[in-house]
């Protein structure tokens, strides 16, 4: 069976069984995801060339409850959330407390204007992503200083560095991370620590 027949029968299926509306949730979570390669054409008049679909997706998913994928639009920017927010009825949007993202400005513009009374939060990976980066940078920095040279593999203080690094696993729920706004006055973004050693 080809790609096009399965495809084209699973869109069928799904008009048959899926609401029009997504049902009301509490707690709606955006990202992005990158899906093939993106698709141009030639302008046949302007010969220049245009983007015709985009490699990033926009994908609108139920976090605290069973629906799973909202919905999903193609592109990576502020209009893209903005529209597919903006074609929700009011009772649905209002409904919308939390909407959960990554460290996203453009995300979070759009979501503002859309719906200003929902709590935005940053899902704990983006993080301890962001605190692994800014500790790999420190230790970095603090070899050179030291060292006046880059950590060498066989030196002993590189073999336990590893092991000191921030994992999801030991974040403690009970002291859970809070951002200071998106940055700091310094404008480096901060965190406080929620991690046990």
């Amino acid at each position: 069976m080809s790609w096009p027949t399965a495809h084209a029968a699973l869109v069928r299926y799904a008009a048959q069984v899926l609401p029009a509306e997504p049902e009301q949730v509490t707690v709606l979570g955006i990202d992005e995801t990158r899906r093939g390669t993106p698709k141009w054409e030639q302008d046949t008049e302007t010969g220049k060339w245009e983007l015709v679909a985009d490699r990033w997706h926009i994908g609108f998913v139920d976090i605290a409850g069973g629906q799973g994928l909202l919905g999903q639009v193609e592109g990576r920017n502020s209009t893209a959330v903005a529209t597919w927010l903006a074609a929700r009825p009011p009772w649905w949007k209002q409904a919308v407390q939390y909407v959960v993202i990554d460290m996203c400005a453009t995300f979070r513009a759009a979501i503002r204007k859309a719906l200003p009374h929902a709590r935005i939060v940053v899902d704990h990976f983006h993080i301890v992503q962001l605190a692994n980066t800014k500790l790999a940078e420190l230790r970095r920095r603090l070899t050179w200083k030291m060292r006046d040279r880059r950590g060498r593999a066989g030196w002993s203080p590189m073999k336990h560095s590893a092991g000191a690094s921030v994992r999801n696993e030991s974040c403690v729920e009970e002291r859970p991370v809070i951002l200071d706004g998106w940055t700091s006055p310094t404008g480096v973004p901060s965190t406080h620590p929620s991690w046990s050693p």
